[in-house]
């Protein structure tokens, strides 16, 4: 039996004895190709996979290293807002009429000594 498939004369035969080798070659050809071309998509998903796994643990150390920058410096204004009413606290009572206002730990800041 012969196919005309675009143009192309391909001879089937099932069983009998007549074989074309140039058909044999032609998906042998074509097999080859296809073989490479899947061990290349392979290879090029791997990499992508690599990559994008990189990049990854490249965020979450970026990110980390953010956060813990971040909990420094929430921790520098803890201790130096605590310093600051430490300090306030040791004055004596006597001077701290001296200045008109004076810092309040429960308070916005600043309140006015008339109202203490």
């Amino acid at each position: 039996m012969a196919y005309h498939i675009s143009g192309v004369e391909r001879g089937i035969c099932f069983g009998g004895p007549l074989f074309c080798a140039r058909d044999v070659m032609a998906n042998h050809e074509t097999i080859r190709k296809v073989e490479c071309y899947r061990k290349e998509l392979t290879k090029v998903m791997l990499l992508l996979g690599e990559i994008i796994r990189f990049h990854q643990m490249n965020m979450l150390m970026i990110q980390f290293i953010v956060s813990r920058i971040n909990l420094r410096i929430r921790k520098r204004k803890r201790t130096a807002m605590r310093a600051r009413h430490d300090l306030l606290d040791r004055i004596p009572a006597h001077i701290r009429h001296i200045n008109r206002l004076v810092h309040t730990r429960g308070g916005n800041g600043l309140r006015d000594v008339s109202e203490l």
